[in-house]
């Protein structure tokens, strides 16, 4: 780029940034993308190529001793200040001089601050990873996944460079025929089913459809309370349904959420009251006939096209014509400018899964090749997932 182009760019960052509305995600997202364009106008092709071939894979193990050690924990504890190496490597248990080479390169990334040659200091990121979410991401991200990871240029290889249809990366590397979501559940690996569980609250820093969205134009207001509006179908630990009905309270209706028997007796029914947790297997006939709404929250993203439309079916199954919906609240993959979250996770759902983040037209394709027809995609603002509405053709 021309130092012409790069004094263009740098307009555009002025303009865009006079013009900021903070609180609007979009206009956030409108000023850091010309800043990433200065950004890659300035920086030389090979350090760009050499950052990511070197330093991001050593940046992971850099994470994961930190998050694994403690690290966070104590940086932040006992307020903001300044902490020495030493002081720190003395409450985690670790060596000064390895926790110092651990410390200096996080800080390369301004995961934390450097304020001295051996002093450190917390920010927002070194809060947030010291964070549960964020420490499960970590944990179920950097060792479940890793294995998938460093098995993918001999699976493909193996494979001739196509998308998998049957054993996944993940699954040749440990060497198992489960999927993964029942691979986790052993007893072994409980540890990392339990980080993976408190991972899901990570995503979009809260932005959540029933914040933003016009719920009882979607939902529709129940006149009897006694019916049921909402099934969580595979919702984990429930984090839509209670913030649903923390942020309406007085919607009527029954809230139901549903996962597999393993998961549910992980539960604490106390918290989730009054919503009503069920044992569900959603590859099996959907039980709660009737409902206003069937709710799948980043659900079918784990799954290839065939499981999909199973999950799909047994839903449409127990619908009831001009009346009952689904929402299916994941990612639409742009047709152009994609972002790195959804690209980063489409290959995450292939490692994993076999299975894909989907386009508009994906979507569509999926939906309506089983007889159902997508009545409105919203967009939901701050939000890498949208919420598909769906309904009976």
């Amino acid at each position: 780029m021309s130092s012409t182009e790069i004094v263009g760019a740098l307009r555009r960052i002025k303009e865009k940034g006079e013009s900021l509305e903070y609180a609007n995600p979009r206009s956030r997202r409108a000023l850091l993308h010309e800043a990433k364009a200065l950004v890659t106008a300035l920086e030389p092709a090979q350090d760009a190529v050499l950052r990511l071939l070197i330093n991001q894979p050593t940046l992971i193990v850099s994470i994961i001793i930190a998050v694994n050690s403690g690290f966070f924990h104590a940086l932040v504890n006992d307020g903001d200040d300044p902490k020495t190496v030493e002081s720190l490597a003395k409450k985690i248990g670790a060596e000064p001089a390895f926790l110092a080479r651990i410390a200096r390169h996080l800080a390369t990334e301004t995961l934390i601050v450097e304020t001295n040659s051996s002093d450190y200091a917390p920010n927002a990121a070194s809060h947030l990873l010291r964070s549960p979410p964020m420490e499960g991401m970590a944990i179920s991200m950097l060792e479940a996944m890793t294995p998938a990871i460093m098995h993918v240029p001999s699976f493909f290889r193996k494979t001739g460079y196509k998308n998998p249809t049957g054993r996944t990366p993940f699954q040749d590397a440990l060497n198992i025929d489960e999927p993964v979501f029942k691979w986790a559940l052993r007893p072994e690996n409980l540890r990392l089913a339990k980080s993976f569980r408190v991972a899901l609250t990570v995503k979009d820093g809260g932005a959540r459809w029933y914040n933003t969205l016009p719920v009882e134009e979607i939902l529709g207001r129940l006149t009897d309370p006694a019916a049921i509006l909402l099934v969580d179908v595979g919702g984990n630990v429930g984090n839509d349904l209670i913030g649903l009905r923390k942020t309406h309270p007085s919607l009527p209706g029954r809230l139901i959420l549903q996962d597999l028997p393993a998961s549910i007796a992980m539960l604490n029914k106390d918290d989730l009251h009054p919503i009503e947790a069920m044992r569900h297997d959603f590859f099996t006939p959907q039980p709660v006939v009737g409902a206003k709404a069937y709710f799948l929250k980043t659900i079918l993203h784990d799954w290839n096209d065939e499981k999909s439309r199973l999950i799909l079916e047994n839903l449409k199954s127990a619908m009831k014509p001009g009346y009952s919906k689904i929402l299916i609240n994941d990612v639409v993959i742009p047709n152009r400018g994609a972002g790195w979250y959804d690209c980063s996770q489409d290959i995450l759902m292939m490692l994993g899964h076999g299975a894909q983040e989907r386009s508009e037209e994906d979507w569509r394709s999926l939906i309506e090749g089983i007889g159902m027809q997508i009545r409105k995609i919203w967009d939901v603002a701050g939000a890498s997932e949208k919420l598909i509405e769906v309904e009976l053709a």
